[in-house]
């Protein structure tokens, strides 16, 4: 458990630095739209695990240059909502298109909508619900299954194939 801790705010530091710095990049527009992209993807992923694990978590926005043993945890509500603003930020701006025409394994639009359906679900449980988390988890899951052909996605016909080489994806 040390370990998740310990490592979600390493992670989250480095996602800070990249989302803090890339206008000085200098580097084309679009490729840099898409890494803040994918570092909010992250970035809400890793406060999402620590939300679960402990509840009021430090929240921490913006890149830790100089190292601190100072820290004051933030209200679960609020970083939920951290969290759902990163998710929607990065569905945005993450690729739109067929999963097969992205490397694997990096952040689409697809899989920000997974997670920010999962994530109104989870807070939807627990002190710092809203009152719209579930119809929030059941239309951006909607919209998700709804649209699955604009991104590729679908359902094996055979569940018994998910782990075939090929199918990694």
């Amino acid at each position: 458990i040390n370990n998740n801790w310990r490592n979600a705010y390493t992670f989250i530091n480095t996602c800070n630095g990249v989302i803090d710095n890339a206008p000085e990049v200098p580097i084309a527009e679009a490729a840099k739209k898409r890494m803040v992209a994918e570092a909010k993807f992250i970035r809400a992923n890793y406060y999402f695990i620590l939300v679960q694990f402990w509840g009021d978590v430090t929240l921490n926005k913006n890149f830790q240059a100089v190292p601190s043993t100072a820290a004051t945890r933030s209200p679960m509500s609020e970083v939920y909502d951290f969290i759902v603003q990163d998710l929607t930020e990065a569905a945005a701006d993450l690729h739109q298109g067929l999963i097969k025409d992205v490397q694997p394994g990096r952040a689409t639009k697809a899989a920000a909508l997974h997670v920010l359906s999962k994530v109104y679900l989870t807070r939807a449980g627990s002190s710092a619900a809203k009152s719209t988390d579930y119809e929030d988890a059941y239309n951006t899951a909607k919209d998700l299954i709804d649209n699955r052909a604009s991104s590729g996605l679908d359902l094996l016909p055979d569940f018994g194939n998910v782990y075939l080489e090929g199918n990694e994806n």
